[in-house]
């Protein structure tokens, strides 16, 4: 019993001294000199893509989350944007047709405009979940591009929905200037 208990109380202690934080299912990331913040389950995997933007993965499939101001994107809103980027990016495929076209999420502080698209490139089919988060009263977007094969993204598109809806602005300057 008394060995239990030892064992016991050296488990405490590392897990106090070690941090619990990982023991957490979930990563923090932010972008746009950390005025933006965001959390992903630890199974997404960070690449090192050698700028600011962030690129996860996941077995086979990658989901590319950067940020963009209004005067970066030439003055688009976020739906011309939105279009902006689906254009530029199925421009580089051989077959392309839109899945769906989600209604924008509106909430108090962002509105999101998301579209679901399969297109193929020699030979392969995947999907691409784009989306454009706009945080109101700010002149920043959000850019979230989810690349999978069907199976996938099915799977994960969740993930991705539940990050953009969580996503936190944290810049107070910004907001006092609209």
């Amino acid at each position: 019993m008394k060995k239990v208990l030892m064992f016991l109380f050296i488990l405490m202690i590392l897990f106090t001294t070690s941090g619990c934080e990982t023991l957490s299912r979930m990563t923090n990331y932010s972008l746009a000199d950390e005025k933006i913040e965001f959390e992903m389950a630890n199974s997404w995997i960070e690449e090192d893509n050698g700028n600011d933007d962030i690129t996860l993965s996941k077995s086979s499939t990658k989901l590319s989350i950067l940020s963009k101001t209004k005067e970066e994107v030439n003055g688009m809103n976020a739906s011309e944007y939105l279009d902006h980027v689906v254009k530029e990016k199925l421009s580089e495929m051989d077959d392309n047709h839109i899945i769906k076209k989600y209604p924008i999420i509106k909430r108090s502080d962002r509105a999101i405009y998301s579209a679901l698209y399969t297109a193929s490139k020699d030979g392969i089919e995947s999907q691409y979940y784009f989306n454009v988060l706009e945080f109101n009263g700010t002149d920043t977007f959000v850019y979230a591009l989810y690349e999978a094969k069907e199976t996938s993204m099915k799977y994960n598109i969740d993930d991705v929905q539940r990050m953009l809806l969580k996503m936190e602005w944290n810049d107070e300057k910004e907001l006092a200037m609209y």
